[in-house]
């Protein structure tokens, strides 16, 4: 059978969930690549190991384990010639998995209660929660991985402070820090 290649101009958007790490395809898999027709296409990058990655292309949806190295590959089935088109390669993190590996008892995180006032406050109601599997379910998903990437590269928390979480819908940044 002949295989004959075929240019189909596409456009590579990445997207991750909130908690989820870098997925980094191969340069390869950008704007304007050309991919064989009548085969299997392999897609590869990297992400963090244990990671799921779906690679969606022309009505397909394949996914791949991130490896220990922290490399993935997806293989989509046999395209046709036509083209262009969208692919898009996202990655999901098994929340049931990270959620019971979130044993970090260096990490921790406050969590204060919803007050609301016009003028800077020395007091709030709130509480420190060491991260566990019970607790980080609780924890604000941006501060849990600002805390735990370095962790695990480091071997140890990055400062020797813990986390903030103190979320108040509609304010604006300047108003929580103070005049010079």
């Amino acid at each position: 059978m002949r295989k004959c290649w075929l240019a189909l101009l596409c456009s590579a958007v990445l997207c991750c969930a909130p908690a989820s790490a870098d997925v980094k395809p191969s340069a390869l898999f950008s704007d304007h690549m050309v991919l064989p027709s009548g085969m299997s296409v392999p897609i590869w990058g990297t992400s963090d190991p244990g990671e799921k990655v779906i690679v969606s292309f022309h009505g397909q949806n394949q996914s791949a384990i991130t490896d220990a190295d922290g490399k993935w590959m997806a293989r989509l089935h046999k395209l046709k010639s036509s083209g262009p088109f969208e692919m898009t390669i996202a990655g999901m993190l098994h929340e049931d998995q990270e959620i019971a590996a979130a044993n970090y008892p260096e990490i921790r995180m406050f969590t204060g209660k919803d007050t609301k006032s016009y003028t800077p406050q020395s007091e709030i109601d709130g509480k420190w929660l060491v991260c566990t599997p019970e607790t980080v379910p609780g924890f604000s998903a941006v501060g849990y991985l600002f805390a735990r990437v370095p962790h695990r590269q480091l071997g140890r928390p990055l400062a020797d402070r813990g986390t903030v979480y103190r979320q108040i819908a509609g304010t604006q940044g300047d108003v929580l820090i103070t005049p010079a």
